[in-house]
C-alpha cells in the first residue's frame, strides 16, 4: 500500500492487519501506483520527478529505472516484460524490460490516464518460504495420539533471515494432511526461544481431532 504522502510503501497480512514498512527510502519524493513483475522486484511510478523507481523484493531501493516519462503515474507489465506507464499528461508510454523506451504507445482518446492494465497478463506467483517448525517442542520424541481430544502444540522456528512471531499472519496456520483443516486454537501471546538459539519462535496449539492425522499421515502446515 503506497502512501501518496510519503514514499513508504506499507505491507498488509491478508487478513488487512498491518505488517509494518516494506520500504521508507530518503531519495524518493513518493510512490503513486505500482506493479511487480515476475521476478516479485516493485516498480513505483513517481509523478513528481517523472521517473520510475525500481525496489527490490527485499525493500531496497534500487535506483531509477526510466526517466523523462512526464507524469508518470499508473504501471503495468504485458507478458513479455514490457512496461506501459500511463502519462498524467495524456500519453501511454512504452518501455523495454531494460527500461529503454520505445516510444509513445497511445495518446487516442486519453485526456489524463491515471491508471494502465494488460488484458491477459497473469499474476505473479508469490514468493514461497519455507520455515522450519517443531511438533511438541520441549520432548525429545513427538507422538501424537489421533484419538486424543487435546491440542497438539507447534512452534514456527524463527532464523536469520525469518521472524517467524512478526512475519506469520496467525490466523492463516492449520495442522492436517490437506491444508485446509480448520485446527489452529490461538498462537501464544509471548514468542519462545524453543530451540535456544537465540531467536524468538511462535508457539500455536491445533485441535488434535480437527487435524485429522492418522498414522502415515503427511502434516502440512501452510500458512501467511
Amino acid at each position: 500500500m503506497a502512501d501518496y504522502f510519503s514514499p513508504r510503501v506499507d505491507r498488509y497480512f491478508a487478513s488487512g492487519v498491518l505488517l509494518g514498512a516494506f520500504f521508507a527510502p530518503t531519495d524518493m519524493a513518493r510512490a503513486d501506483l505500482m506493479a511487480f513483475d515476475v521476478s516479485g522486484t516493485l516498480y513505483a511510478a513517481n509523478m513528481s520527478t517523472q521517473t520510475i523507481e525500481k525496489i527490490s523484493p527485499t525493500g531496497v531501493h534500487l535506483g531509477t529505472f526510466a526517466s523523462g516519462l512526464g507524469n508518470a503515474y499508473g504501471v503495468a507489465f504485458d507478458p513479455d516484460g514490457n512496461l506501459y506507464v500511463a502519462d498524467y499528461s495524456g500519453k501511454i508510454h512504452k518501455l523495454l524490460p531494460t527500461g529503454t523506451e520505445l516510444g509513445i504507445f497511445a495518446t487516442a482518446g486519453l485526456v489524463t490516464p491515471r491508471g494502465v492494465l494488460v488484458y491477459g497478463m497473469e499474476v505473479p506467483p508469490v514468493p514461497v518460504l519455507e520455515a522450519a517448525i517443531r511438533i511438541k517442542p520441549g520432548s525429545s520424541s513427538a507422538p501424537i495420539n489421533p484419538k486424543s481430544r487435546g491440542k497438539i502444540p507447534v512452534a514456527i522456528l524463527s532464523s536469520t533471515t525469518f521472524d517467524a512471531p512478526a512475519h506469520i499472519d496467525q490466523s492463516s496456520l492449520t495442522v492436517g494432511p490437506t491444508g485446509e483443516e480448520s485446527s489452529l486454537t490461538f498462537c501464544d501471546a509471548a514468542p519462545e526461544d524453543v530451540n535456544a538459539d537465540g531467536f524468538a519462535d511462535l508457539p500455536c496449539h491445533f485441535y488434535t481431532q480437527t487435524a485429522a492425522l492418522q498414522i502415515g499421515s503427511i502434516c502440512i502446515v501452510p500458512g501467511k
